[in-house]
């Protein structure tokens, strides 16, 4: 008789299968095959930059790319979950080739390099499906929401605070500013002249003199319990720290800017604004950004993230951002009441566009006691 045991000791049903293409277990209707058929027309290469190879050669972006946009049509968005799709998930494996799964870190690296042009981007792919279905783009409908920051809501930094301490700082150094020169009048040295506002590189300057005077002659500096300073030591280290205020305010106002009235010390680009969501209903400000949609036959157009809380003032830049993509307004932008205001009317008239934003009272003149109402004090008021 045959002995079989040299047959099943080391039989497997885990054996290892290489086939020809990843492509052939896909479903025909999948929608890889979809995103795949949208994009042929458009060349990403050109969106990333080729840097002198040096050492190993990267990754092949494009690749990642396609991974990422395909990763959001399916609702796979984080950079882990991504990441874990192009490890597990056959459709991802297909988009990659034979590419090793990119990590995490790498993905957020791809996003980074692209963040610049991706509005370039959704507009090279709205252009692809314009060739295969007619948009009405003179129609667009605006909204927004408020999205939170991932910053600290208690690191907040407010312009009108630093104004007002700035305010007070100039009070000080005025006040201080006649002791200073007397030194400098002693020693020679040019006097500064009292001023409504001083920057901190004035006053610095002002503190390095008096350091020079300070090493001339020849005093040490003290500091700790039980040392006793001398007067000039006094003023220097209290113009010192003059300087120094007056540099961290410039510093927090130039991170404001212009258009907006505070800012997250963890995020230099989010502003405390009121959120749509208020489970502690206290009308708490907190940090966040707010980002208005335009859509057109369901389809987004455009995007755009504001520092502003106001809806009504983004309505004009949100407009010019449009129009330097597509070039041209659209001859309805659909908006609701948030919009709606003189500014905004009088700039779609200037631009041959039609007005159909609501007004703050719109709804309240179509009530009926307040139709009956205003007549009523209208003739009062006569």
């Amino acid at each position: 008789m045959i002995s079989t045991t040299n047959y099943t000791v080391n039989y497997t049903t885990n054996q290892l299968v290489l086939p020809l293409d990843i492509g052939i277990k896909l479903d025909k209707n999948s929608e890889v095959y979809t995103y795949l058929e949208l994009m042929k027309g458009i060349d990403l290469k050109k969106y990333f930059d080729s840097p002198e190879v040096k050492g190993r050669n990267r990754k092949n972006r494009v690749q990642i790319i396609n991974a990422i946009l395909f990763g959001f049509m399916a609702d796979v968005r984080s950079t882990r979950k991504i990441e874990s799709a192009c490890k597990n998930d056959i459709r991802f494996m297909y988009l990659l080739g034979e590419m090793n799964p990119p990590s995490h870190t790498l993905i957020n690296e791809v996003m980074n390099e692209i963040k610049e042009k991706l509005d370039y981007l959704l507009l090279e792919i709205n252009q692809e499906i314009m060739k295969r279905e007619d948009l009405e783009l003179e129609y667009l409908y605006i909204d927004g929401t408020k999205i939170e920051a991932d910053a600290n809501k208690y690191s907040f930094v407010w312009r009108k605070s630093i104004i007002k301490y700035q305010a007070k700082l100039y009070e000080k150094i005025n006040k201080e500013l006649s002791i200073l020169n007397d030194i400098f009048k002693e020693y020679g040295y040019k006097t500064i002249q009292n001023k409504d506002q001083y920057t901190g590189v004035e006053i610095e300057k002002a503190t390095q003199r008096l350091l020079g005077i300070l090493n001339h002659l020849k005093i040490e500096f003290v500091y700790g319990k039980g040392k006793r300073k001398t007067p000039i030591q006094r003023v220097y280290d209290r113009f010192k720290t003059y300087a120094e205020k007056l540099k961290i305010y410039e510093k927090d106002l130039e991170i404001i800017g212009p258009n907006r009235n505070s800012y997250a010390k963890t995020d230099l680009d989010a502003t405390f604004m009121h959120m749509k969501e208020d489970h502690m209903r206290n009308a708490q400000l907190k940090p966040g950004y707010n980002v208005q949609i335009g859509v057109s036959n369901e389809y987004i157009m455009t995007i755009e993230a504001f520092q502003n809380g106001s809806d009504q003032l983004t309505f004009e830049p949100f407009l010019e951002k449009y129009n330097l993509l597509y070039g041209k307004y659209p001859k309805y932008p659909v908006a609701d009441a948030g919009y709606g205001g003189y500014d905004n009317y009088i700039y779609c008239i200037e631009h041959g566009m039609e007005l159909y934003q609501k007004y703050n009272t719109w709804e309240l003149e179509r009530n009926v006691p307040y139709k009956l109402k205003a007549p009523l004090e209208l003739s009062r008021k006569i």
